[in-house]
């Protein structure tokens, strides 16, 4: 069984996810992303040549001015109750 992971956001991840703007599509996704990291951080597999890395990613959806869109958040396990957010981007995909 998975921990529930205590999520800590970087700096940059911060800042990332305050230039995606608002809108209640995006926000649904970025909560669905963040749950699924907060309770399964463990279970998303490692970015390919890396010890730590882990990428989280929604599924394609259309942003509100009709753009299809999916959102990618890195992170790390930091430990065996905390999580680094590190990253966020949103795509067109």
């Amino acid at each position: 069984m998975s921990n529930l992971y205590t999520l800590r956001e970087s700096e940059f991840y911060a800042w990332q996810a305050s230039q995606l703007g608002s809108s209640e599509r995006m926000d649904d996704v970025l909560a669905g992303l963040l749950w699924a990291i907060a309770r399964l951080a463990d279970d998303f597999p490692l970015v390919p040549d890396t010890e730590k890395l882990r990428v989280a990613e929604s599924t394609r959806f259309l942003h509100d001015d009709g753009t299809p869109l999916r959102v990618r958040i890195w992170f790390v396990v930091a430990s065996e109750n905390e999580v680094d957010l590190l990253a966020i981007e949103a795509e067109p995909s």
